[in-house]
């Protein structure tokens, strides 16, 4: 240390200018104001929902809306029987938050007469959807915990993906029609 100290008695240090000292570092990158994903996410997007609403898209049950391969009645349904289903386990995905007449509150803050209703009318739906349990399985799947079967994805289908998508879709209509009251058919 003592070969260091100047003339003065204080240690000599290196000025360096604030210009230069503001590049040290790692180089800033080009970055687009919006990060819009990876581009196999954007595909995904694309491919999923293409211009349609984002929220919507968010989840498989709405990706199937957006494409046009089921219509709002049956949106609503599937989206009811998520929130009722996750109102009796306590598990639900985006679908069960997206139905627009659910009642606000968990199981402990509504009356429970109400909530007695709405369990009633989950255990009358799964009764509904027990005539069909390959498709319930497939709706549960899809609608419940959001998870993407492979016949939505943009591969070559098998056999047992077209016979998964006519049951969820038997499934589906079923719980439709339950939901309006129309009985078995």
């Amino acid at each position: 240390m003592r070969g260091m100290r100047g003339a003065s008695g204080l240690a000599a240090y290196r000025v360096v200018p604030v210009s230069r000292a503001a590049k040290r570092g790692r180089p800033p990158s080009a970055r687009p104001a919006i990060d819009r994903g990876t581009p196999e996410l954007q595909a995904r997007r694309g491919r999923l929902g293409g211009s349609a609403d984002q929220p919507l898209v968010s989840y498989p049950l709405g990706t199937l809306l957006a494409n046009g391969d089921i219509g709002e009645e049956a949106h609503q349904a599937g989206c009811r029987y998520a929130w009722l289903y996750g109102f009796v386990f306590g598990r639900t995905g985006a679908a069960g938050q997206s139905w627009a007449h659910a009642p606000k509150g968990t199981a402990r803050e509504l009356p429970r007469e109400i909530a007695e209703a709405v369990e009633r009318d989950f255990r009358a739906a799964a009764t509904r959807l027990a005539m069909k349990p390959t498709g319930k399985r497939q709706l549960e799947e899809l609608v419940v915990f959001g998870r993407e079967p492979r016949w939505m994805r943009p591969v070559a289908p098998t056999i047992a993906d077209v016979a998964d998508a006519r049951e969820f879709h038997a499934a589906l209509t079923a719980l439709t029609r339950h939901f309006k009251g129309e009985g078995s058919r």
